[in-house]
């Protein structure tokens, strides 16, 4: 069997991944944190180590693996943008020295929408093909456009080492944990209303299923990640739906922060009251709507 090393292996798409990947390859599963071995699948190997760490190459010719996927990242700024840089930016870059140092024929890299940058005149829907502008005061969009950019210049360099790249919306499901699980973890959920922003979610499985793709079917190129099937929110969808490359069922897309659909996904996570702010009320001192959020 091929072996498959897998960063970030202790969060939930990591432990997803590996599961579904075991039975079909060689699986080290390498993380930062310790997984207790209570929680360890069998015939799984578990390593700990720090991706950053100069001798990251040494444990990665240990284990020789065809195929490394890196998803160790940050997934919520910590308000310490160097820090940051050094574990998305720097990191990164260890992993893919790594990956040649041993050998690996194909590196999946977990990168982000993100990447593409906050801008007005983004494109809708964006595609693969649209410039990266993540924005320098955004420690995060930036930091995944350097990546994006470094992940180019080694697809020019050294093109033996093969690389899928997925560009991912915002994850939800119930094992995710992230800035946007965090809104609706809290008691009331205060979001604006009347705006025309598209708001692109996809289901964790979801994700899962694109990696799993990728490392079985060992393709090439960047992609961003789609479900097969939507629930779309009440009333009539303003924007077109992204039509982009995907793999499996779950995943759907809101229009705007506080629709429904995305509530009753998250309404395990104890959120029951949603403030809808009007857009521009704090000009106009507008009425705040309260609506209850239901648990599917």
């Amino acid at each position: 069997m091929a072996t498959v090393l897998i960063t970030g292996a202790a969060g939930f798409i990591g432990r997803a991944l590996t599961n579904a990947l075991k039975s079909s390859h060689y699986v080290v599963a390498l993380d930062l944190r310790e997984v207790p071995e209570e929680q360890r699948l069998p015939g799984v190997t578990y390593a700990t180590a720090d991706i950053g760490d100069p001798g990251l190459a040494g444990l990665f010719r240990t284990y020789q693996p065809q195929t490394v996927v890196h998803l160790a990242s940050v997934v919520a700024a910590g308000g310490d943008p160097a820090r940051d840089y050094a574990i998305d930016v720097l990191g990164t870059r260890n992993v893919l020295e790594a990956s040649l140092a041993a050998g690996a024929k194909h590196i999946v890299v977990t990168s982000s929408g993100a990447a593409y940058g906050y801008y007005a005149d983004n494109p809708v829907p964006l595609r693969e093909t649209d410039a990266l502008r993540g924005n320098d005061d955004f420690p995060y969009s930036k930091h995944k456009r350097l990546v994006e950019e470094m992940l180019a210049e080694w697809r020019e360099k050294y093109p033996q080492l093969k690389q899928t790249v997925f560009r991912p919306c915002t994850v939800l499901g119930p094992g995710t944990n992230n800035q946007i699980t965090a809104i609706f973890a809290r008691p009331i959920v205060v979001g604006l209303s009347g705006t025309t922003t598209p708001f692109s979610l996809i289901s964790e499985l979801d994700v899962v299923d694109a990696l799993a793709k990728a490392v079985n079917e060992s393709r090439d190129g960047v992609f961003q990640p789609r479900g097969r099937r939507h629930a779309e929110p009440a009333g009539n969808r303003k924007h077109p739906r992204q039509e982009i490359s995907g793999t499996a069922s779950r995943a759907f897309e809101i229009s705007a922060l506080g629709s429904e659909c995305a509530l009753r996904h998250q309404a395990r996570a104890g959120a029951r009251e949603v403030h809808s702010i009007p857009a521009g009320a704090c000009e106009r001192q507008a009425e705040i709507r309260v609506r209850l959020c239901t648990a599917l």
